[in-house]
């Protein structure tokens, strides 16, 4: 019965393939498909695409930009929407702080470096502990627009390999 069962899949199955191989049929020599085609696209003309429109608006220029300091007076510090640049999550806070002590040591002898980002990220490294349960995050920087975080995280992939930006609050002057 069972061995029944299985041949008849099997043949149900290979009757529902279909052929393996296309047939078409070649047209005969010396006709071409404009002998035989009877469809005229001419009746049908092409639509005129509409013409761009100009749009006013009143966006402020920081939000076009996606700059957000651009309206923080100097020496003001204030918490605006930015990212930053998380190189290690871990359920261990000491590994984390472990992790964020490291990457201040590791800056302090590379921001000497001539291709280091130091215009950007400055002298000193802003590298936060961020927890969200479960997972403590290491993220370092401050940065207004994603431009600056995409040439920091560059430079810092030499060594966190496995960073990468996060948007998140942060702090500028």
């Amino acid at each position: 019965m069972r061995i029944a069962l299985i041949i008849s899949g099997m043949l149900l199955l290979a009757g529902c393939a279909g052929p393996r191989e296309t047939t078409e049929t070649p047209a005969p020599a010396g006709v071409s498909i404009r002998d035989v085609e009877d469809f005229d696209a001419a009746a049908y003309p092409a639509e005129v695409a509409p013409p761009r429109i100009e749009v006013q608006h009143d966006v402020p220029e920081e939000l076009l930009t996606g700059r957000a300091d651009l309206k923080v007076a100097p020496g003001e510090l204030r918490q605006v929407d930015g990212y930053r640049i998380q190189i290690f999550s871990s359920t261990d806070r000491e590994a984390a702080e472990e992790a964020r002590r490291e990457a201040i040591a590791w800056w302090e002898i590379r921001k000497h470096d001539p291709e280091a980002p130091v215009d950007i990220v400055g002298e000193e490294l802003p590298a936060y502990i961020v927890f969200i349960p479960p997972f403590y995050r290491v993220r370092i920087g401050d940065f207004t627009s994603r431009e600056d975080a995409e040439i920091v995280l560059d430079y810092f992939r030499e060594k966190f390999r496995d960073a990468w930006i996060v948007p998140d609050k942060v702090y500028v002057r």
